[in-house]
């Protein structure tokens, strides 16, 4: 439903994007000595007559010294008290536009309506194609209904160059979320392909525009922070600066002005330096910059409206009395036991590093939901002694034992849990091995026959911190039940070997957690461990019986 809302709002946004500017002067044409309400600007290049008097325009930014003007650029500048040059500007705008509506709807609306199916279509694609990272697809539509919210305001109601704008800031924010660089990529085509329908038709400016944010992928820090900003979007000033150079430096004048047989020509030179490609190649400039200053200011807004969005969604599912919950207490009473303890542990890392330690509890209540499938298979609830395992092939065994995180996959989709609980479900694990069938397995075949890929479970990787948090303390949790003396210096050494023995297979390369997060994990799960583990005072009928003395 709230995606089905998101996808209405995005395609009418853009829709309406593309005539704003012809509706109002319709209803309201502009009158001599009123302030312009917006700014108008060509949407293709535009060739006027001369003018009838004399006067040059004023404004904020001058509008072109003659009688071309460039798609994109200002006709009428915002906030300007109109004059008969407005006017007479205006009214070719609205000769040439004002069938526009009738004319064009038509391919516009398509075109929206296209462009959201093939982004469902792509996202849907990307998990069949191999791509691992989960994707939110309303988080997405947000992005993009933000990102044409930004460049109309910008058009609107400032009469910046479109060399200016921040055109940068979607694919920013799309890494900057976890989404990833392939759904960044496919994120921007659809964005830049509609606000192109409003931002001007020409070949220069859509160019520019796919560069821009294309480079912008690239170059995007996966954590933004003004530090990891900077030189990203400096980067993408200067390629777009440079790309203006190429497209619209007079060359001819270049080469006249470099030709040195006597003397310089300085009448070239000064041609160069008058020429508008300067101060466009500094709005460029500037437009890299503002996308990351943008991007910046957004971004904790953006992260705190998704932390209330999902809270919202995962409340419902914080009740142990949940079905999914019961039937894991009824079938597999150990797994239950386990995520429960689990829960405890998860939190209070989550805590200790900023994670979101409701998304953590409920993680960790249904991570292995799956083994309620086979439950016999699975240590903790082998209550009788009877190992299933013993008797089995390693690899009919690590079919079992990996098996369990694809089962709790499809029992979460089928039980419509939120997508942020399925991803910790599928990323518990990583692709770590599975090193006790991985050891079996090697003293039962010759040496080197065996492979380890064979032995790690599917993955992906963890690919946020509470997904890395789950997978520590549902290691953590299952080691310890295996200490003989279970004390603070046995948990400190028990959690930093675990937490090592991950970072050394890779499993958090693609989740943020520097070293300082990994200390305050290791504290705050030794400290858990410890009060879940606290000594108590033997009571008097647990004392063993005093010993008599012997008569002599």
């Amino acid at each position: 439903m709230i995606r089905a809302a998101l996808i209405l709002a995005f395609v009418l946004l853009n829709f309406l994007s593309c005539f704003v500017e012809e509706i109002y002067l319709t209803v309201r044409p502009l009158q001599l000595g009123q302030t312009a309400p917006f700014a108008l600007r060509a949407d293709r290049r535009l060739t006027l007559p001369a003018p009838k008097t004399d006067g040059t325009p004023t404004g904020t930014l001058p509008v072109s010294q003659g009688t071309d003007f460039h798609a994109g650029e200002v006709l009428v500048p915002f906030l300007k008290k109109i004059d008969d040059r407005d006017q007479q500007l205006a009214g070719i705008f609205e000769g040439q536009r004002s069938e526009a509506i009738f004319r064009e709807s038509p391919l516009v609306l398509f075109v929206n309506i296209w462009m959201v199916v093939f982004l469902g279509f792509f996202l849907f694609a990307l998990p069949r194609g191999g791509y691992k990272r989960a994707v939110s697809h309303p988080l997405l539509l947000v992005l993009l209904i933000l990102h044409s919210l930004i460049l109309k305001g910008f058009l609107l109601f400032t009469n910046l160059p479109v060399e200016a704008l921040p055109l940068a800031v979607l694919p920013l924010l799309v890494i900057a979320l976890n989404q990833g660089r392939v759904t960044a990529v496919g994120t921007f085509l659809v964005g830049v392909l509609l606000a192109a329908l409003f931002m001007g038709k020409s070949y220069e400016l859509f160019t520019s525009f796919l560069v821009i944010g294309l480079t912008a992928v690239m170059l995007a820090p996966k954590t933004l922070r003004l530090r990891s900003a900077i030189l990203p979007c400096l980067l993408i000033g200067v390629v777009h600066a440079v790309l203006l150079t190429l497209q619209r430096v007079d060359w001819a004048a270049m080469v006249l002005a470099t030709h040195l047989p006597e003397e310089w020509n300085l009448a070239a030179l000064r041609s160069l330096a008058d020429n508008p490609w300067t101060a466009q190649s500094g709005w460029a400039l500037l437009g890299g910059i503002s996308s990351g200053a943008l991007a910046l200011l957004l971004l904790p807004l953006l992260k705190a409206g998704r932390a209330v969005g999902s809270t919202v969604t995962l409340r419902r599912f914080s009740d142990l009395d949940q079905p999914l919950l019961k039937r894991l207490f009824a079938e597999a009473p150990g797994t239950y036991q386990h995520s429960m303890n689990v829960a405890y542990l998860a939190q209070a890392a989550g805590d200790a590093v900023g994670a979101n330690p409701l998304l953590l509890r409920i993680g960790a209540y249904f991570h292995d939901i799956g083994k309620i499938r086979r439950p016999e298979g699975y240590v903790e609830n082998q209550l009788n002694g009877v190992n299933l395992h013993d008797t089995l092939d390693p690899y009919e065994s690590i079919e079992i034992i990996t098996g369990h995180v694809q089962q709790g996959l499809l029992i979460c989709r089928d039980a419509r849990l939120p997508r942020m609980v399925i991803d910790l479900v599928q990323q518990h694990h990583g692709t770590q091995t599975v090193d006790f069938f991985l050891e079996k397995a090697k003293k039962l075949k010759p040496e080197g026959s065996v492979s380890e890929n064979e032995f790690r479970y599917p993955g992906p990787k963890p690919q946020s911190v509470e997904a890395a948090l789950l997978m520590i303390a549902d290691a953590v949790e299952a080691a310890s039940r295996s200490l003989k003396s279970p004390s603070r210096p046995a948990f400190d050494k028990l959690v930093r070997f675990i937490v090592v023995k991950r970072i050394a297979d890779g499993q958090f390369g693609e989740c943020v957690l520097d070293t300082r997060d990994i200390d305050a994990i290791v504290r705050s799960l030794v400290d858990a461990l410890e009060a879940s583990f606290h000594a108590r005072i033997r009571y008097p009928w647990q004392q063993p019986p005093p010993q008599t003395q012997k008569n002599r």
